[in-house]
């Protein structure tokens, strides 16, 4: 069993992936940094769920990939993520 879990998470914390790990054996808990809900769409997780599935154990996964994940920018609205330099700006 492969477990993913963001360490910003408020809807699933990772405490949660820690948990359901303790009761599957042979399970792997990796949580990625400055992630939160949607852990598979970030970073390198994608090619970890397809390493994973090809080989059917997480045990040979090298994670180290995500220990760069940083979070992602907060965007106000569909222009862009919001920049408070920009928003100080007197030009």
């Amino acid at each position: 069993m492969l477990i993913l879990s963001g360490d910003i998470d408020p809807i699933t914390p990772p405490s949660w992936g820690d948990h359901v790990a303790r009761h599957l054996p042979n399970s792997r808990h990796i949580v990625a940094p400055g992630t939160g809900h949607g852990v598979m769409t970030v970073g390198c997780a994608m090619r970890l769920i397809t390493q994973f599935l090809e080989e059917e154990t997480a045990s040979n996964l090298d994670a180290s990939c995500l220990d760069n994940q940083a979070r992602p920018p907060f965007f106000l609205n569909n222009a862009g993520p919001y920049s408070p330099i920009e928003e100080d700006s007197d030009e």
